[in-house]
């Protein structure tokens, strides 16, 4: 049975993008995917997800330069998943609006996880 919750896959590597598209699908979510700053922007316009899962190094930019942007347009939880793994790096996400921070290399399993925790908050707690 498809869940339907939508989730919103923002990564400039294609590979790391399939993979994780691949496996959240087969999950039964809906994915839209964004390889840079300007399309996640584009896409947010378009779509209302239910989990935004970000890197923050983009061809573009920086991710957290637009996180604030993000997080007007969107009340979604923002799954930063990034190489910048200094405590400063996780520090600065989180306080720039991330919800979670996870660092590659990551443990699929975990990341499915955290996104199932997101989206299925309301049932876990009743």
């Amino acid at each position: 049975m498809e869940n339907r919750i939508k989730i919103l896959l923002v990564e400039d590597d294609p590979d790391i993008m399939r993979a994780n598209a691949q496996i959240f699908r087969s999950e039964g979510y809906s994915m839209v995917t964004a390889g840079s700053l300007a399309e996640a922007l584009s896409r947010l316009d378009t779509n209302s997800p239910d989990v935004i899962i970000l890197d923050l190094k983009l061809p573009d930019g920086n991710a957290l330069d637009i996180l604030p942007e993000i997080k007007k347009k969107t009340n979604a939880p923002v799954l930063i998943l990034t190489a910048m793994i200094e405590q400063e790096d996780r520090l600065a996400g989180l306080r720039a609006g991330g919800d979670d921070y996870i660092t590659k290399p990551y443990d699929i399993d975990e990341l499915c996880a955290r996104v199932y925790a997101f989206t299925h908050c309301d049932e876990m707690h009743e």
